[in-house]
């Protein structure tokens, strides 16, 4: 009789779990092990935000070193351009998984780190470089705003004020339109009213300065007056007013008269004459003019 075997034990290729062998059952097929032609078909996955930090610092790179102006020199020409905006990192990556060999892909990953770490220094020692400039920055850029809030409040108070002026101006304008012409006779009016007031007036000045003896100013005020009552003088109240200016003029002539018998006091009345000469005078002044010269050359032929 034939002793019966124990089962045998297999191994598979994947140095996976032992697997146990039993009469009648065929053995597992192990899995295929990969081949190093499928290296090349693996993508890698970048974090969203290494990827942001890394688009962050080309730009970086790109502003502060002038983003290529000059054109790029025959060595980096014919280097990849992983520092451009439209880099394709998987196409990257897998052209060097399948190209590069394994040793080196690690240098260049230890290198890249070490890369980003500098420019991670660099980008904080630019930020404290500049810290007091954006704190001066932002603390104008505030201070300009609550200014330029201020003026635009007074601003626009200004303009209400003026809107507010000119909306009045309108009104008083409008208001005054109606009664302009109204107005302009009432200061006519009232121009005239003064002047038939002096002509109301005139009696008493004359008496007055007859009185005084003021003969040469009651001269001019009824020369002054000469030409109203010569208009007016016939007409309603005028015909008093120069009645009375005639009486007064009557009572300055003789008083005129009176003193041609002196030759001192013709003297003086001939000074007051000429005194007066310059004013537009009335037949009375000059008749009077004449009889004074009379009177001083009789004085002097009885002196003679």
């Amino acid at each position: 009789c034939s002793a019966s075997r124990p089962p045998a034990n297999f191994r598979d290729g994947s140095g996976g779990q032992v697997a146990e062998l039993k009469p009648g059952v065929a053995p597992p097929i192990p899995p295929p092990a990969p081949r190093l032609a499928d290296w090349g078909r693996v993508t890698i996955k970048m974090d969203p935000s290494a990827e942001e930090k890394a688009r962050r610092v080309r730009s970086l790179l790109s502003s502060y070193y002038g983003g290529g102006v000059g054109g790029p020199s025959p060595k980096t020409a014919s280097l990849p351009a992983i520092d451009r905006d439209g880099f394709d990192h998987d196409a990257y990556v897998t052209d060097s998984v399948r190209d590069v060999p394994l040793a080196e892909l690690q240098a260049r990953c230890v290198s890249m780190a070490g890369e980003i770490k500098q420019l991670d220094g660099d980008m904080q020692m630019l930020v404290y470089e500049n810290y007091s400039k954006f704190i001066v920055a932002t603390d104008t850029v505030k201070q300009m705003r609550s200014n330029v809030a201020t003026i635009e409040s007074r601003v626009e108070e200004l303009t209400a004020s003026v809107d507010a002026t000119a909306a009045k101006a309108d009104a008083v304008n409008l208001k005054l339109s109606s009664h302009r012409e109204q107005i302009e006779q009432l200061n006519g009016v009232r121009a005239l009213i003064k002047k038939l007031q002096a002509a109301f007036d005139l009696p008493a000045k004359l008496r007055t300065c007859a009185e005084t003896g003021a003969l040469a100013l009651a001269v001019r005020y009824y020369v002054g007056a000469g030409p109203l009552l010569a208009k007016y003088g016939d007409a309603g109240a005028f015909a008093g007013v120069k009645r009375e200016c005639d009486d007064a003029m009557k009572a300055v002539e003789e008083k005129l008269r009176a003193g041609f018998h002196d030759a001192a006091a013709a003297a003086a009345a001939f000074e007051r004459f000429e005194a007066i000469a310059s004013d537009p005078a009335t037949e009375f002044v000059w008749d009077v003019a004449g009889e004074c010269a009379a009177g001083l050359a009789r004085v002097a032929d009885s002196a003679s």
